[in-house]
């Protein structure tokens, strides 16, 4: 006889999704009030459902779903139950899956499930296990919570909160940018503060003398250490060209007779234009700190299906760019990520909360990594609990949460 699940829809679909993955079933009963919201979420979860079937572990599954509407806004106990009753009485044999829906549905659609001596499950994220809740009449054997949470991706997560493949977009960097963005990383963390500090407000100048970016731009002269270090590590990723003779890029540059002795190296963007040098400008700036973050979390197998640069296709997003959205193991949902090289006022994570739950729901973890401890740290720290925020300052802190190893100084 063929499996079926029937479960009380949630806007939570996380809940109704992992048992889903867990029983692949071939009949799917979505028990929802009259409200539209739920609705959606009865669509969403198809979303996923055909997202996840194109993964390895559940290739070729396509199970049928029904959607039974109690026509209540707030449904009660007893009409919960006699409509529930209905449906096991066509899908006899149902895991009825309690997770979702409001406590009188909940009591209800146990009811109904115990008197028809049908094996009830609650999906426990919090304890990360799925629970029998009826002894008479035990869950089929499943797969461990772990696992489950293990086979999610990004595309199913997103799609079973309304947002699927066809609504976003995300870049692929090359393996040479992930290292400019670790060897960057590195040259800031041993560099003098305000030395580098001075070195981004020249890369700004350079780019955008007058607030704008210029369609071409002079060469950039290492007359110090750390210029050499920051543009020859730029110069192996492809992001500059050391050109071969630096004497008249020098003179070009500080508009001055060169005094005899070595010539600094120089160095050009590939190619320019204002769409070219704003984006080579972006990634000398601050861009490094989340290809840093990226190469960092794809070493760590907590993390999973990592997508850097996520925006929203076409004109009608209802979010803007997301630096790094990946799959938290440990968490069963998504991670989403923001990079920042000073701290950002309180907005900013309040609107990192919001996109948060937006993209997966409450069980998204939002996280901020800011590289400058910030003078206002104590107050970051206040944003970020009231907020449920986790934020890391410095790189220590970064590199400690992304490779598994916590220190006691991230925000909490």
């Amino acid at each position: 006889m063929s499996l079926a699940l029937l479960h009380l829809v949630s806007e939570q679909t996380m809940q109704n999704l992992l048992p889903l993955l867990a029983l692949k079933p071939e009949t799917v009963v979505q028990v929802r009030s009259r409200d539209d919201r739920f609705h959606q979420a009865a669509e969403n979860l198809k979303r996923a459902v055909a997202a996840v079937s194109n993964t390895p572990s559940y290739r070729g599954w396509a199970p049928e779903f029904f959607e039974v509407v109690i026509d209540e806004a707030s449904p009660s106990t007893d009409r919960t139950r006699r409509k529930v009753g209905e449906a096991l009485s066509l899908w006899p044999g149902a895991v009825v899956n309690l997770t979702g829906g409001t406590k009188p549905m909940c009591i209800g659609a146990y009811l109904a499930a115990e008197y028809q001596r049908e094996p009830v499950l609650y999906c426990d994220t919090q304890e990360r296990r799925f629970v029998s809740l009826n002894e008479r009449c035990p869950l089929p054997n499943l797969p461990s919570f772990d696992e489950i949470a293990a086979s999610l991706n990004v595309e199913t997560v997103m799609a079973a909160h309304g947002r699927g493949a066809d609504r976003w977009h995300s870049k692929v960097p090359s393996a040479a940018l992930k290292t400019f963005g670790s060897r960057a990383a590195a040259i800031r963390s041993t560099a003098n503060p305000k030395e580098f500090k001075q070195l981004i407000h020249a890369l700004r100048k350079h780019f955008r003398p007058e607030g704008k970016y210029l369609p071409k731009v002079g060469p950039l002269v290492a007359d110090t250490a750390l210029k050499t270090d920051y543009f020859a590590a730029a110069a192996r990723a492809g992001l500059l060209a050391r050109t071969e003779n630096g004497l008249p890029e020098l003179r070009q540059a500080t508009g001055r007779a060169v005094k005899p002795g070595p010539v600094p190296a120089a160095y050009l963007p590939p190619r320019q234009s204002k769409k070219h040098n704003e984006k080579l400008h972006k990634l000398l700036d601050g861009l490094w700190l989340e290809l840093h973050v990226l190469d960092l979390l794809q070493n760590n197998p907590r993390f999973h299906d990592p997508r850097w640069s996520v925006e929203p296709a076409g004109t009608e997003g209802d979010f803007g760019e997301t630096d790094i959205l990946c799959l938290d193991r440990l968490k069963a949902g998504l991670l989403l990520a923001s990079c920042k090289s000073i701290a950002p006022g309180l907005e900013h994570f309040e609107a990192l909360r919001r996109r948060s739950e937006l993209f997966g729901g409450s069980h998204t973890q939002a996280v901020l990594c800011i590289f400058y401890p910030p003078d206002n740290e104590a107050e970051c720290r206040r944003w970020a609990k009231s907020l449920n925020v986790k934020g890391l300052v410095g790189e220590a802190d970064i590199a400690a949460f992304f490779t598994g190893v916590h220190t006691s100084s991230a925000i909490h």
